[in-house]
């Protein structure tokens, strides 16, 4: 379903946002710019027919097979860059 509106980078970029990774830190992840992140958050939006990176994510938890060992790494690693102060 998802995959008939997105392209492969648009996944991607789209299961870091539903594990609340920010644009800067998905941009580190994929190796792209954060401007190329952010069009392909904006694109997301608009091909899912959301107001905000929120309820894509919502969207994403719905329909994308997120693990939650994904989901716990992920806060782990946004507690830890927090923690230090990035």
């Amino acid at each position: 379903m998802l995959e008939d509106l997105l392209s492969p980078s648009q996944l991607s970029v789209l299961k870091y946002v539903a594990v609340g990774y920010t644009n800067n830190q998905i941009a580190a992840k994929l190796f792209v710019s954060e401007a190329t992140v952010k069009a392909h958050v904006k694109e997301i939006i608009s091909r899912l027919n959301v107001t905000n990176r929120l309820q894509a994510a919502m969207i994403a938890a719905n329909f994308l097979k997120i693990s939650e060992k994904d989901i716990y790494d992920a806060v782990n690693e946004i507690r830890l860059e927090r923690d230090n102060g990035k």
